[in-house]
């Protein structure tokens, strides 16, 4: 598997006059002990980029900052540890029910938050995110809600939350309840929110739920990117047939987010065909050779929508309408612990790929395995490879009976993070084709040398899966 030559940037066409890149700047929080957490969670698997409002108090507060020396100037050396951190129980106890003093508090390290927070705002837009949700726990408590785009509360009863409290954290009734209270009850938060997510129920009731307030968010943040315009029809133009591959992870995205996705493949007039149907594009995404065409029909058709081109070019700022895949731009963490990571987390320790010792593998990161005495070999790609790529959209494979030599391309898997080959480590004849990748492609991230296998080759010379990689050789290779 060889890196295709993701497209990473788009260019819009001069004409269409389209303002900066937006982003879909997004609020969510919650009381304590109301599930806040396990929905931000499900969102940034789902794609969202997350900036992590206490993770960025935590760097405000760090040691030989102005923060953290206001603090103790405000509150007295007592609330510094030993070694000069910041103690936060000590913090606390000063703060828990004197108003003026959590004011006093919420001033000196608010400001510092915001500044931190705009600034991973702008990063995120300038890297061609589209939807950035905060994690706020104190939102109403301590900022302008209408900051953001949109609001979005996850909430509990109270005697659901305290009973979470004394079986999570081994509170207390009376502690329970003084943590309860010094938050904003829920009750005046609700209609202020864009957003409610009941967690009173399971959690497969709650993951409902979230995905979809999320669907929605993503539908938005699609509208938002296309102008802020109802956006429902996107074009997808491709000179050629084989192009069509490199737009998959676009119909995927912006299908999910509600848009009715069209495709034409031909030359000028064949995409003005296409422009003059009911209910022309909203937005027509055209391949690097389909351009020149693209254009010449657009301009035709009356500049219908917004035009852009695909590119090589990697600047993101270039990004008007965001082509990549949910979640492209975020690194995949697919760890036992689901291990988060997000823009406020830049240190993780880093997920061990499962390599199988009875497997034999390429630097192109396929392997293959031979289940019997039999010369049949399955081919696929390995947990490493499938982890780099993120999740799987589509894979373009080979029919029963094709041949192919060793290092031939024998097929094209597209992912949010790259469009990719496929090479056969060995020569052969197909035998079998996974057709559940049709219909299911993420079996390839759930389970790559099981049901994620790819096609079955009888190869020619059995000799030749000696000379590929053991697990060992390919563990040192991706540096493992």
């Amino acid at each position: 598997m060889r890196d295709a030559g993701c497209v990473v940037a788009a260019h819009s066409h001069p004409a269409s006059r389209i303002p900066p890149p937006v982003v879909l700047n997004v609020a969510l929080t919650g009381n304590i002990a109301a599930g806040k957490s396990t929905v931000v969670d499900l969102f940034q698997r789902w794609g969202a980029t997350i900036i992590d409002a206490d993770a960025l108090a935590r760097e405000a507060q760090a040691p030989g900052g102005e923060v953290l020396a206001a603090i103790a100037g405000r509150f007295g050396a007592d609330v510094l540890a030993p070694d000069g951190t910041l103690d936060r129980a000590a913090l606390r106890g000063k703060v828990m029910g004197d108003q003026a003093a959590l004011d006093a508090l919420n001033q000196i390290v608010h400001p510092a938050v915001r500044r931190r927070r705009d600034e991973l705002l702008r990063e995120a837009r300038d890297g061609g995110d589209l939807l950035v949700v905060n994690d706020i726990p104190l939102l109403f408590e301590a900022l302008d809600p209408t900051q953001f785009d949109a609001v979005v509360l996850v909430d509990a009863s109270v005697a659901l939350r305290r009973t979470r409290l004394r079986a999570m954290r081994g509170l207390a009734n009376d502690e329970a309840d003084r943590m309860i209270a010094a938050q904003m009850p829920a009750e005046r938060k609700r209609p202020k929110s864009d957003f409610v997510i009941e967690n009173e129920g399971s959690l497969k009731e709650l993951e409902r739920q979230a995905r979809a307030a999320f669907d929605e968010l993503r539908h938005r943040a699609a509208v938002a990117a296309l102008g802020g315009r109802p956006a429902r029809v996107l074009l997808l133009a491709a000179a050629e047939a084989r192009e069509q591959p490199t737009l998959h992870p676009i119909a995927a995205r912006y299908a999910a987010a509600g848009l009715a996705v069209r495709r034409v493949t031909g030359d000028a007039a064949a995409i003005e065909k296409a422009l003059g149907q009911p209910a022309p594009p909203d937005a027509i995404v055209a391949t690097a050779a389909a351009a020149p065409a693209a254009e010449e029909a657009w301009a035709r058709a009356g500049r219908p929508g917004v035009l852009t081109s695909l590119s090589d070019d990697p600047d993101p700022v270039a990004v008007r309408l965001d082509l990549r895949p949910w979640g492209a731009g975020l690194t995949e963490v697919r760890c036992p612990d689901n291990l988060r990571r997000d823009l406020t987390r830049a240190s993780e320790r880093p997920c061990m790929a499962n390599i199988p010792a009875d497997l034999r593998y390429t630097k192109e990161h396929e392997y293959a395995k031979q289940p019997g005495a039999d010369a049949i070999v399955q081919i696929g790609i390995t947990d490493y490879a499938q982890g780099e790529l993120g999740d799987v959209v589509y894979v373009d494979l080979p029919k029963v009976g094709a041949a192919f030599g060793r290092g031939d391309v024998f097929g094209t898997i597209e992912a949010v993070k790259a469009v990719s080959e496929l090479y056969a480590p060995l020569a052969g004849t197909v035998t079998d084709v996974n057709t559940a990748l049709e219909g299911d492609p993420a079996l390839v991230n759930r389970d790559p040398y099981g049901a994620g296998w790819m096609i079955k080759l009888r190869v020619k010379n059995a000799a030749e899966l000696d000379q590929l990689l053991n697990s060992e050789a390919y563990k040192k290779q991706i540096g493992q």
